[in-house]
């Protein structure tokens, strides 16, 4: 008996969990791969007329990056896969995120997706790990409990806090701290006590990983352009060079740049009067395209 073509697209998006992605056409291709593996004589064309599309390449040309999914189109897509309720957010998220042509509308879709991560995460660690990423000022908050003389109060924290905070800014991060077991606070005292000293893990759920750390570094690199105009030179060093390399000498700075960050690391770690807190943000990036 064979399957019917909708019953095996919705057997392979079962088989593929749409949320272990963090790009819609990586998923369709493995879709279309799922399928292909019981059926030989699978094609693109099939793949996209079983998917609401007219008998062409054009799933393919999406899939390879030559062609767009509209929105329109994602919810089609999304029907015929039979994906529903979080998992169907999360795929038109997904969607949104990856064609977005701005900063401004990939900043907001990836808001969007950061929910539905969230709320298609069975690990409640996950889940807040998620979330302790999506705010530039959670883990900044949780390493100025560090400082000498530091605080748990907005007012403290205002003073001594570039960019500034919003109260409710500052209670939602000293809440979800709280909430993760990295301190606590003394009712009648108010004093901070940091609890956990390790590195901050991850997520498990490597989606949510790259999810957390995309927006981290969005936030952060916002928060790098402010500094360049409010904070002193006395207080910051900032670089920008336009090299043009091979291959290979790309390769090594880029190890070079880790050996940096693991060094960084070191030092931090080493007994010291906290006096200081620092943002470290290194980007390396090609410009040109082959």
């Amino acid at each position: 008996m064979t399957t019917k073509p909708l019953a095996q697209l919705k057997q392979a998006a079962a088989k593929n969990k749409v949320d272990t992605f963090f790009d819609y056409r990586d998923y369709l291709k493995q879709i279309y791969l799922t399928v292909k593996a019981k059926d030989q004589g699978y094609s693109w064309l099939k793949f996209a007329s079983d998917l609401g599309f007219s008998a062409t390449n054009v799933v393919r040309l999406i899939v390879i990056g030559k062609r767009h999914l509209p929105s329109e189109a994602a919810e089609q897509v999304g029907t015929h896969l039979g994906l529903a309720n979080h998992e169907r957010r999360y795929f038109l998220n997904l969607v949104a995120y990856n064609e977005a042509h701005t900063s401004a509308e990939q900043e907001q879709s990836l808001g969007r997706l950061v929910a539905s991560k969230q709320a298609l995460l069975d690990s409640s660690p996950d889940s807040q790990a998620l979330r302790y990423y999506s705010k530039w000022y959670f883990p900044v908050i949780r390493e100025m409990t560090r400082l000498g003389g530091f605080q748990a109060t907005f007012e403290w924290v205002s003073r001594h806090l570039f960019p500034s905070l919003r109260p409710a800014q500052f209670n939602e991060g000293i809440e979800l701290l709280r909430e993760m077991k990295l301190l606590e606070v003394e009712p009648v005292t108010g004093i901070v006590k940091f609890l956990d000293n390790r590195q901050m893990v991850l997520p498990t759920d490597a989606t949510a990983g790259n999810i957390a750390i995309s927006q981290y570094h969005r936030k952060m690199l916002e928060v790098a352009a402010e500094a360049v105009f409010k904070i002193p030179d006395s207080d910051r060093e900032m670089n920008a060079l336009t090299l043009c390399l091979s291959d290979e000498s790309f390769a090594k700075l880029k190890q070079r740049i880790l050996d940096v960050c693991a060094e960084a690391m070191q030092t931090e770690s080493e007994p010291q009067a906290r006096e200081r807190l620092v943002q470290l943000n290194v980007q390396l990036f090609t410009l040109s395209k082959k």
